[in-house]
């Protein structure tokens, strides 16, 4: 992941997280990144639905 904003260019970085099945949610916080940026809380439910396999 990685991403810029004006004055900040930040990651990219990979990122732990956890993923919910039964609600479809992928979810990360507290994640450091470079450019000395951090993730504070991330939550993700894609559609269609992450296929694991």
């Amino acid at each position: 992941m990685g991403f810029s904003l004006v004055g900040y260019n930040c990651g990219p970085a990979t990122l732990s997280g956890s993923f919910d099945n039964m609600t479809n949610t992928l979810t990360s916080t507290n994640q450091p990144m470079s450019g000395n940026c951090t993730v504070n809380s991330l939550s993700v439910q894609p559609n269609p639905a992450f296929t694991l396999s």
